[in-house]
């Protein structure tokens, strides 16, 4: 018998589903709605919870929609391994806050031309990391963290037609518009279902829609959560939004022998989640913040041993043309005192020749500074002391080939090739986290046969 228990946790309450699956059929095993204690689980629902988890039962948890932002863009490939690794680069021109404080999934809408158009959706780490942190006292991992008005696609009728999911809470409203079974836009609305602004950005958002999507006209209007038991709730909205008005049944085809009536709104989300647990109706997209976390995590450690490995061939490089430049100076300073000499034996004692021996001197004295000029470079740093800085920076697991390397006044033009768009951001970290250098800009990353090439503009510091 497997058993999955969805959680939905809100600002000030948690709903807890138990569901099994049984020869008949599922069955509602279970099912709480009690109230958050100082932000806390009370301890009657932790010690019933606790015995159901060690039972080996699957947890599955959702973060409110308000925290998440979606956002739509075109990858030009279709292969989703290569998606998930630049959905960060592409997250990041739209969130504001740093990409590493965010944890980003996917899912895709539509191919579109030799690519893919997908949704991006993106949440802040660090409330992922408290919502972990409340399931701990539960002894729970969850094994996914959905959000909360994604689960309610199980129970829309797959793939067909157009509709606005509509989830009512006590104080926040969450608008799902959905199309062949794909969510095209997410919004949230910090009021409830009994206020009446709720009803015109209801209106509004709807409008706005079909504006952009003419080809998509909304159907009906799905209604999900407490608020949606209110006293003609349904009937005041159709009246205002002139669309059919249904109300999910989260119990459809579950055995329950529970008390229904206290479990139908507000128990949605949780019992969504465990459907998706279950695998027994499935819904055309799912995210899953984390994996999309562990996955973070396991390609930072990877990173990390390929950078220690990699960084000894950047330091051998730099090595070589530190010597290289070293023996050139060697071989300047040598130069600039035999001309000395020669001149000084070629007119000794002489006034005109000592002042055409200096004019020589002075002339190869300006030669031989214009030639160290050209390795010395044009900063308020030398070379030696860039090169330094870019051996320090880099860390020794970075896997990255430079192929060419311009110094121009304050600018470092740095030239390379790597194995991911991710490996060519942590390098722009690093090497922005030097005292030597204000500031670091990715001027061009492109994937051809396997590789990424890329190209840095590092503006140098003046000391």
């Amino acid at each position: 018998m497997k058993k999955v228990i969805g959680i939905d946790v809100s600002g000030t309450s948690v709903k807890v589903a138990e569901l099994a699956y049984l020869r008949k059929g599922v069955e509602l095993v279970s099912f709480f709605n009690e109230k958050l204690e100082d932000g806390q689980f009370p301890e009657e629902l932790v010690n019933v919870l606790r015995g159901k988890i060690a039972q080996g039962a699957k947890v599955i948890s959702a973060i409110p929609a308000k925290f998440a932002i979606l956002r739509s863009a075109v990858v030009p490939f279709r292969d989703d391994r290569k998606i998930n690794q630049i959905v960060r680069f592409e997250a990041e021109r739209y969130l504001p806050f740093p990409a590493e404080e965010v944890v980003v999934d996917f899912y895709v809408v539509e191919p579109e031309g030799e690519g893919k158009r997908i949704m991006l959706i993106s949440v802040r780490r660090e409330f992922i990391e408290k919502h972990l942190s409340l399931l701990e006292g539960l002894g729970a991992e969850p094994e996914i963290i959905d959000l909360d008005s994604m689960a309610l696609l199980n129970f829309l009728d797959e793939g067909k037609g157009t509709v606005a999911l509509v989830d009512m809470g006590s104080d926040t409203t969450s608008i799902s518009i959905v199309s062949g079974g794909v969510p095209l836009l997410l919004r949230s609305i910090p009021k409830g279902a009994d206020s009446v602004g709720e009803v015109d950005e209801l209106s509004y958002t709807i409008s706005a829609f079909s504006l952009q999507k003419a080809d998509s006209q909304i159907e009906k209007i799905v209604l999900s959560g407490g608020g949606a038991k209110l006293k003609n709730v349904p009937d005041v909205l159709k009246e205002k939004l002139g669309l059919d008005i249904v109300q999910i049944n989260p119990l459809r085809d579950i055995r329950c022998n529970l008390d229904e009536e206290n479990i139908r709104g507000c128990g949605d989300v949780a019992i969504g989640l465990a459907l998706r647990g279950l695998k027994c109706r499935k819904t055309e997209v799912s995210v899953n913040f984390k994996k999309a976390m562990v996955e973070t995590s396991v390609r930072k450690k990877t990173l990390l041993r390929q950078v220690s490995l990699i960084s000894v061939i950047v330091l051998l490089s730099f090595s070589l043309v530190f010597i290289r430049f070293y023996r050139r100076r060697i071989y300047l300073s040598n130069l600039e005192r035999q001309i000395e000499k020669i001149v000084e034996a070629a007119f000794p004692g002489k006034p005109l020749g000592k002042r055409s021996s200096l004019e020589m001197i002075s002339i190869f004295r300006r030669r031989v500074e214009e030639s160290k000029k050209r390795y010395s470079g044009s900063g308020t740093f030398s070379p030696l002391e860039i090169l330094r800085a870019l051996s320090l920076s880099i860390p020794s697991s970075i896997g990255v080939e430079i192929t060419d390397m311009r110094l121009n006044e304050n600018l470092l033009q740095l030239e390379g090739e790597t194995d991911s768009f991710e490996t060519v951001e942590k390098l722009k970290r690093e090497l922005s986290s030097s005292n030597y250098f204000r500031e670091v800009r990715v001027n061009k990353a492109d994937s051809l046969h396997g590789k990424v090439r890329f190209r840095l503009d590092i503006h140098i510091n003046e000391s």
